[in-house]
């Protein structure tokens, strides 16, 4: 796309999605699709800015999953635009990121996909928020009924930190699902037929959600002790889902902190040697985000 060279990265030009559009937060101010964007935070009223998109449209080439010691896990999607690459990077702790998931779970990865991010609020003043998708000019279903929950009725008796200890699993349930299905299966195929890249954005534009986070949760195995030591092809993700389900067995109300690299592979090495854990004094994590999940699943 014209007027994009100039922010490329060296395996491609990364993008964001906030607010319900597709972002380069690199954008200069002179570019043609710059804009502003006001939003609300547990801190006060923010701005973002950047070339703002209202969708993209490519063949997925590459899923990976990433730790970051300050921004934790992230999946990092990139797309073949007609030989454009956007990489779309999203927080794992994100409503979009699931959607994400969902959808590469469902979608054929050897033809072009439609995303195109919404956020608004709707008529019972409730947010709306995550990633509608299309492909051969059908709306994908991404509902995946394997993927683990619970009845409303739990979610109203239910303490923020079991319900923020739910949406975690249930995010790792759908990375392990990714980590499984997806990758494997990608290759380099020619992009099929349908005009790729990125869609200019309108204030005006909405799309409802049809999402539901799935059906009955599936139980998970504890996983195998050993005395082995860590190998490398073990992932940050299984570590810390690894280490949910110790900490699960032997310390009850206790949650994994925010660790950093370092500090995940000390735990899940004291883990694997069934040693204890040196937990700190637990903070109650800000409980906006989960709310809004909250919410969201309950006007289902």
């Amino acid at each position: 796309m014209a007027g994009l060279g100039a922010v490329k990265e060296s395996k491609g030009l990364y993008l964001s999605l906030a607010g319900g559009y597709v972002w380069n937060r690199k954008a200069e101010s002179n570019d043609p699709n710059f804009a502003t964007q006001e939003y609300t935070t547990s801190e006060g009223v923010k701005t973002r800015q950047g070339a703002r998109y209202a969708d993209l449209t490519g063949m997925v080439k590459e899923v990976e999953f990433r730790t970051h010691d300050k921004y934790g896990e992230s999946i990092n999607v990139v797309f073949d635009a007609d030989g454009e690459i956007y990489i779309i990077s999203i927080s794992t702790n994100n409503r979009y990121s699931q959607d994400m998931m969902k959808a590469l779970l469902v979608m054929d990865l050897e033809k072009n996909v439609f995303i195109k991010p919404y956020d608004f609020t709707d008529k019972a003043n409730k947010r709306v928020q995550g990633i509608s998708f299309r492909q051969d000019g059908e709306k994908l279903n991404i509902r995946n009924n394997d993927a683990p929950n619970k009845e409303s009725e739990w979610f109203g008796t239910a303490s923020k930190k079991e319900m923020k200890r739910f949406f975690e699993d249930l995010s790792d349930w759908f990375v392990a699902e990714v980590e499984e299905k997806v990758i494997p299966q990608l290759g380099t195929p020619e992009p099929k037929a349908e005009k790729a890249g990125l869609g200019s954005a309108s204030a005006d534009e909405k799309e409802e959600s049809t999402d539901v986070v799935g059906e009955t949760p599936a139980k998970e195995k504890a996983p195998a002790k050993t005395k082995e030591p860590i190998e490398k092809k073990v992932s940050p993700i299984a570590m810390k889902k690894a280490l949910k389900l110790y900490i699960a067995e032997n310390y009850g109300e206790e949650t994994l902190p925010k660790l950093s690299k370092e500090d995940l592979v000390t735990w899940y090495n004291l883990a694997l040697q069934e040693e204890e854990l040196p937990f700190q004094d637990s903070t109650e994590v800000a409980g906006d985000d989960l709310d809004s999940e909250l919410a969201s699943l309950l006007s289902k």
